[in-house]
């Protein structure tokens, strides 16, 4: 397996939560907020989960690696408290305390970069609350870097750089070229 593909992040994520989260179940999201599948469930709380939204090619990295952008969301789920105007507020708090541990963490991998794009909402669905729960979903991006990349330290480093300015770049344009200083 890949340490820093979906799989990887995905388990560094629920290990980091797991640690960070005291005395929160932290798991690996498979499904279980459709109307059916939420009461026949045994849910134990306060819990995370995490799920693997999506994926799409980024922006072309000049490594030639390929960019992943992921998009992962994990649900806080607390109980839900008598006050139905307060309903939510276990949930919103276990969502910040995912949010703070989000920021800058790039759950001890390489080759991935920083959470960004964080929005935090209140799932306030009738049959969540019906079956006594309270969810905060956490949404962001992270980036994966697919591959091995041309700039690794174990090449050939270079003594020399040029610097074309494109589309004047190749072969036919070499005179153009302008020396860069190391």
């Amino acid at each position: 397996m890949n340490a820093n593909g979906i799989n990887g992040l995905q388990a560094a994520i629920v290990a980091d939560f797991g640690q960070y989260l005291s005395g929160v179940q932290v798991a690996i999201y498979a499904g279980q907020f459709s109307e059916v599948a939420t009461k026949k469930t045994l849910i134990n709380v306060p819990a995370v989960w995490l799920d693997f939204e999506s994926g799409k090619q980024g922006a072309d990295t000049g490594t030639e690696q390929v960019e992943l952008v992921c998009t992962f969301t994990a649900y806080a789920i607390t109980r839900v408290l008598n006050n139905a105007r307060a309903r939510n507020q276990d949930a919103q708090a276990l969502a910040q305390q995912v949010l703070l541990r989000l920021q800058n963490n790039r759950f001890g991998l390489s080759a991935i970069s920083r959470p960004s794009g964080i929005d935090l909402k209140p799932m306030n669905y009738a049959y969540l609350v019906d079956n006594g729960l309270g969810v905060c979903a956490i949404r962001w991006q992270q980036s994966l870097y697919l591959g091995e990349s041309v700039w690794d330290s174990t090449g050939v480093t270079p003594t020399e750089v040029w610097l074309g300015l494109s589309p004047e770049i190749g072969i036919p344009y070499v005179d153009k070229y302008i020396r860069g200083d190391l």
